[in-house]
């Protein structure tokens, strides 16, 4: 069986646990406790080298890190991540800026605001909150003329960002 290794208040743990819903796809759960230094273990690090969760773990033993990757790789072969060119290419654009503008920027006002960090960092918070309003205004670009990020249909796209 699939295990996922997940923090239950993380976004992108959650990415993974909706598709697996939606896939009906059964996994076993394994918690990590990211504040108590769990992911700096080297038994956690053999899995990601980078620490950060969520980690796919597959029946062979193998892992696979980072949310979207861990989409891709579940929503293959399925109409979530479809085989068409273009379509994938849509995807995977909204994917990337998941991750370059969304994550970053919008995950980390989120963050800091859930651990009581917003005060901490109110020098930043400003810049931040200017930059998630410019990525919301580009994702309402995107939505103008389609009812999903990468077209007709619901994607991994729509579930990453």
């Amino acid at each position: 069986m699939l295990t996922l290794y997940d923090y239950l208040p993380s976004q992108n743990g959650w990415k993974a646990r909706v598709l697996f819903g939606l896939l009906n796809i059964p996994y076993h759960t394994r918690l990590v406790s990211i504040f108590e230094g769990e992911g700096r273990t080297d038994a956690f690090l053999a899995l990601n080298p980078a620490g950060g969760i969520p980690v796919l773990e597959l029946e062979d033993g193998r892992t696979i890190a980072e949310s979207n990757a861990i989409l891709a790789y579940l929503a293959e072969g399925t109409p979530f991540f479809p085989a068409e060119r273009y379509q994938r290419a849509k995807i995977m654009q909204w994917l990337f800026f998941e991750q370059y503008h969304v994550e970053p920027i919008i995950g980390t006002l989120r963050f800091w605001t859930l651990t009581g960090r917003l005060e901490l960092n109110r020098v930043m918070a400003d810049a931040k909150r200017a930059a998630g309003a410019r990525a919301l205004a580009a994702l309402e670009r995107g939505l103008a003329n389609t009812p999903f990020l990468a077209g007709e249909a619901f994607s991994i796209a729509d579930i990453a960002v």
